[in-house]
């Protein structure tokens, strides 16, 4: 299994049926050194399924105050596959220490 950690559309149970067919387990989490931005989309294929609104996306500050409150959800490696189909494809999946001590994928965006 794979831990995902979510600050965004990831998180809501909605989406999690639409993707994973399945409402995840969530549990609470922090992710210290990351602020989030908002960016506007430049992925048509993103776009088409969820609208041309701005997203907000993970920034690495190195800076320890600055925390990002999440949920961590659990994956197989098929489900984490989806994540990757769904994110935009200008993100990318990387894994990052949470405050919990646990370690996880997040996606943020590249530009």
């Amino acid at each position: 299994m794979a831990r995902l950690f979510s600050y965004g559309t990831l998180a809501d149970p909605q989406v999690q049926l639409e993707i994973f067919g399945r409402e995840l387990v969530t549990r609470k989490d922090m992710l210290s050194g990351y602020r989030i931005d908002v960016i506007e989309m430049s992925d048509p294929d993103f776009i088409a399924r969820v609208g041309n609104a701005p997203q907000r996306t993970l920034t690495s500050t190195g800076n320890r105050d600055d925390q990002v409150v999440g949920v961590v959800v659990e994956l197989s490696d098929d489900e984490l596959a989806q994540a990757d189909r769904y994110e935009p494809r200008n993100y990318l999946r990387q894994q990052v220490k949470l405050e919990s001590g646990c370690t996880a994928w997040i996606y943020r965006a590249t530009s």
